[in-house]
């Protein structure tokens, strides 16, 4: 043999070992596999991830739960308010209206109130509002000789209202000087 086929094929045979060392090496650990440094960061995120899951499915059921409790209750309320309704219509045909008016509201006003000294030591008059459509009304019908329950039937107002708004105008007319209308 020659020199350098047996140079040649002596290269070639430390190539082939080389090139068969390494595929060794790779098919040895890859059957091995390294743990990475990222694979317990994926592990603890999955782990986090299932707990999440896991609380929000109880979340849910709860919420459930609590929904359906609140819709009983609305339930019963409703069934409450429909049942009061029934006994109220009940109680209003079998109660008759009262024929006699409610007792008259008195109003008793103090002669010395402080916040009126005040205003007149300051040189002030203290002035009221003026009297509103439903007052006019009121005094008219006053004026006309109606008393309260006449007048509060007559215009729709409430029995009590009348008689306020007579005393007030009965007060406004005792600081004028004036005596009232009956």
């Amino acid at each position: 043999m020659q020199p350098w086929t047996v140079a040649t094929i002596g290269m070639a045979m430390i190539a082939i070992s080389l090139i068969l060392r390494t595929s060794y090496r790779r098919s040895r650990s890859g059957s091995r596999p390294k743990r990475q440094p990222f694979d317990d960061r994926r592990d603890a995120v999955r782990e986090v991830q299932r707990s999440l899951e896991q609380t929000m499915l109880e979340l849910d059921e709860l919420s459930r739960q609590i929904h359906g409790r609140i819709d009983t209750k609305l339930a019963r309320l409703e069934s409450l308010l429909r049942d009061a309704d029934v006994r109220i219509e009940k109680l209003s045909r079998v109660t008759p209206e009262p024929e006699t008016p409610s007792p008259r509201l008195e109003v008793v006003l103090d002669e010395e109130n402080p916040l009126d000294e005040h205003a007149a030591r300051a040189g002030r008059r203290r002035s009221a509002p003026p009297p509103s459509e439903k007052h006019r009304r009121v005094e008219a019908l006053a004026e006309e000789g109606l008393d309260p329950p006449a007048i509060a039937r007559r215009s729709g107002i409430p029995i009590g209202e009348v008689e306020l708004i007579l005393a007030l105008r009965k007060a406004r007319s005792a600081e004028a000087g004036s005596t009232p209308a009956p």
